[in-house]
């Protein structure tokens, strides 16, 4: 994915979540409404209206939100 890398989140529609160089997650995106699709442990895809409405849920917020940031648009 790394030949498909965008500078913002504005042109992505994928965001992966890296702990130093460790993919940790990443979440499929709609640049022109916002909305976040995530697909959790058990295989349920989650939608949500916009990346902090991702953050708010459980604890997304604390795992997800410090970790470095790379946008594609795949």
């Amino acid at each position: 994915m790394n030949t498909n890398y965008v500078s913002n989140a504005s042109a992505a529609t994928v965001i992966s979540f890296y702990n130093g160089s460790v993919l940790s997650h990443s979440v499929r995106t709609d640049p022109s409404t916002g909305q976040v699709w995530s697909i959790t442990d058990h295989g349920t895809v989650r939608s949500y209206d916009s990346l902090q409405d991702f953050y708010n849920d459980g604890r997304n917020r604390e795992i997800y939100e410090g970790l470095t940031k790379k946008y594609y648009n795949p």
